[in-house]
């Protein structure tokens, strides 16, 4: 079974750069975790697998993932806010293992659009999926800039659930103007209370009634006041 997951998810990838390569085992090792293997092997111990098969030597294993994981911290990375249908609250993940609250959000592949990798992400982080709004904000986090895109009238009631293991431990919703509280990363709440507030900024325009600029109705009108 081995051979034959390696002939199909990454022998076909061995014409790529070394990192975007590196990339396409990452990939591999996550299904791997997710639908094949069902204890527990680290990402290094898959690689060193990997590289058995391809006849790497295996000190070169440690420097390739070095490479590879300073490649990895300046991608650009993507994802969504959440907002429910009362515009009142907005929607937090917990990453494995951690404490941080965060916007689902991931790594956007070379070649990938910035929308298409957030909605990707937010599938994968929170089983929901739909198309964002023109709305979104970016902000600096590390080596890494975020794209967070804004996702309008989410339903609360959606089971929402990360389709991929040992990624998300808790999904929540959270009042919006709470925010600051529960992300430990101030940028990001800052971005998105900004986006937030113009996002509000054109409601307000939207439904702000106008003029009545129809010139037909009004030499109609005005016709009508002279008959009289």
């Amino acid at each position: 079974m081995w051979e034959e997951f390696v002939s199909i998810f990454i022998l076909p990838y061995q014409h790529e750069s070394e990192n975007v390569f590196m990339s396409h085992i990452q990939e591999a090792y996550w299904f791997y975790c997710d639908h094949l293997f069902t204890g527990r092997v680290t990402f290094r111990r898959f690689v060193h697998l990997v590289g058995e098969r391809l006849r790497w030597r295996p000190e070169s294993v440690g420097q390739r993932l070095k490479t590879f994981w300073k490649w990895c911290a300046v991608l650009p990375r993507c994802g969504g806010a959440l907002i429910n249908k009362q515009g009142d609250k907005v929607l937090l993940v917990r990453g494995h293992r951690s404490k941080r609250w965060t916007f689902p959000a991931g790594k956007k592949w070379p070649q990938e659009l910035a929308v298409h990798c957030a909605v990707r992400e937010v599938f994968e982080e929170t089983g929901y999926y739909s198309q964002p709004s023109e709305f979104r904000f970016s902000y600096k986090h590390r080596k890494a800039s975020y794209h967070i895109f804004l996702f309008l009238n989410v339903p609360e009631d959606f089971r929402f659930a990360p389709q991929t293991k040992q990624e998300i431990d808790e999904i929540k919703w959270v009042p919006h103007k709470h925010i600051a509280f529960w992300m430990t990363n101030r940028k990001s709440s800052q971005a998105f209370q900004r986006c937030w507030n113009s996002l509000l900024g054109c409601r307000t325009l939207l439904q702000t009634p106008k003029p009545n600029l129809n010139l037909a109705s009004r030499v109609t009108e005005r016709k009508e006041n002279t008959c009289l």
